[in-house]
């Protein structure tokens, strides 16, 4: 697994270290010491216990491989494009019927 390239990682005064995901806005509060056992932009470090590397992983924050990021990227531009409602789309089908 893989830490997402889409994170970004900072320290506020207020709030201490906070972390977000800009392809899912997934935003979390972390202490220090997950932010210490992460390398950024490389493989995860195991040491993280198995509750956060499930949270992690459904938010997209790790990833199991570095063309997850991309993929997820085209399904989520896939799906805005799909609902978007400012564009209509008219398929026509001629058939013999």
């Amino acid at each position: 697994m893989r830490w997402s390239e889409y994170n970004y990682a900072f320290q506020s005064p207020k709030h201490g270290y906070l972390l977000y995901n800009s392809l899912t806005n997934a935003f979390f509060n972390v202490d220090d010491d997950i932010l210490k056992m992460v390398n950024i932009g490389g493989e995860y470090k195991d040491e993280l216990d198995e509750e956060t590397v499930g949270l992690f992983l459904k938010n997209g924050v790790l990833t199991h491989s570095e063309h997850q990021d991309s993929l997820n990227m085209l399904l989520t531009d896939f799906h805005l494009r799909q609902f978007n409602s400012k564009q209509r789309a008219l398929t026509i089908i001629p058939t013999l019927d």
